[in-house]
């Protein structure tokens, strides 16, 4: 399963903007149902077992019934992915044998570690996007209250400035 940069874009494009058109549901787990994702992936990954694929793969999810991590290493490739990309409020959790499965970042937002477990010898390198956190709090009102002292919260930054902000990048090697 070979892919141009050109289908890239394309199954990206399908996947992420065109399935999640009209794919809303009354809000009471998430705000979409998922299945048009799920459709869409299918096209591309349904049948598939991980252990079928030309190169290492893995998946990382969270547990919601075990509070934890569940690295998927084998097994359907569909299923390991809707897993690993429920993320909570905007998509349902995905059951799967008897556990409920949402987006893996909530327990390891750069499974690095992992990683390096799946390939043994070699560099992995891995880049850390969030912004590093701080010691600061917002009140309820917008106001930030880093040691007792009220001033104004600093607007939130556009996408554009986000993108551009430095990231971390760490390599295990």
């Amino acid at each position: 399963m070979e892919f141009s940069h050109a289908q890239m874009l394309e199954v990206m494009d399908k996947g992420c903007v065109q399935a999640l058109k009209g794919d809303y549901t009354l809000p009471i787990v998430s705000l979409l149902t998922g299945r048009k994702v799920g459709l869409t992936l299918g096209e591309y990954l349904e049948g598939l077992d991980i252990e079928d694929l030309g190169l290492p793969y893995f998946a990382i999810s969270a547990s919601l019934t075990h509070a934890r991590m569940v690295v998927h290493r084998e097994g359907s490739a569909l299923r390991s992915v809707l897993a690993s990309c429920r993320a909570p409020g905007m998509f349902p959790p995905l059951g799967w044998d008897g556990d409920v499965l949402v987006d893996g970042g909530l327990v390891n937002n750069n499974p690095a570690d992992v990683m390096r477990e799946c390939v043994g010898g070699g560099t992995v390198f891995a880049s850390a996007v969030s912004p590093a956190s701080s010691s600061r709090s917002v009140t309820s009102s917008g106001w930030i209250s880093p040691g007792g002292v009220l001033r104004p919260a600093r607007p939130i930054p556009s996408a554009a400035e986000s993108a551009s902000a430095p990231s971390a990048t760490c390599s295990c090697g």
